[in-house]
């Protein structure tokens, strides 16, 4: 009989509720720890009206309320405890595809910044060399020396000092 008190208690505890998200091996222990705090753990009748109680009034039970209350703080911590559990969890579920997209956006904002930043760089390169050259050629008499207004180069050697020599 006590078997079956636990096994309709922890039935009920489930189909009315749930009162509080637990286990029901969490219930089954609320409802032992109950019966021990009122010595009916051997008492057949007392297990016996508690059974009938369940059947007959289902969340209205005395019994039903006064195991509940009895051990409502063992039942809101556990119950609390695991709230917080799924929370955690589901939060770091949440948070691993929302990290993958920040990394990968990451990746591609450095991508962009890095072909940039190459453009960049050659844009600077054409641009030195265009107004290198645009000095060089645009320059007039007036504003200062232009290309044709230079001084010849030098040769990077002289005849002097080049010599083919046939004589031995």
């Amino acid at each position: 009989m006590r078997q079956d008190v636990i096994q309709e208690f922890v039935a009920l505890y489930q189909r009315i509720g749930p009162y509080l998200p637990i286990e029901p091996y969490l219930v089954d222990e609320a409802l032992r720890s109950y019966l021990d705090h009122i010595h009916a753990t051997d008492s057949f009748t007392i297990l016996q009206a508690s059974y009938q109680d369940l059947r007959e009034n289902d969340g209205g039970s005395v019994f039903f309320r006064d195991v509940v209350s009895h051990n409502r703080d063992l039942l809101e911590a556990e119950s609390s405890a695991r709230r917080c559990l799924e929370v955690e969890q589901r939060i770091r579920w949440e948070e691993i595809p929302k990290s993958k997209a920040s990394l990968e956006r990451a990746k591609h904002e450095h991508a962009l910044d890095l072909f940039k930043s190459e453009d960049l760089r050659r844009e600077l390169e054409k641009k030195r060399g265009s107004s290198v050259i645009l000095i060089l050629f645009s320059s007039s008499p007036r504003e200062g020396p232009s290309f044709f207004s230079l001084p010849a180069p030098r040769p990077l050697f002289d005849k002097e000092s080049f010599h083919f020599s046939n004589k031995k």
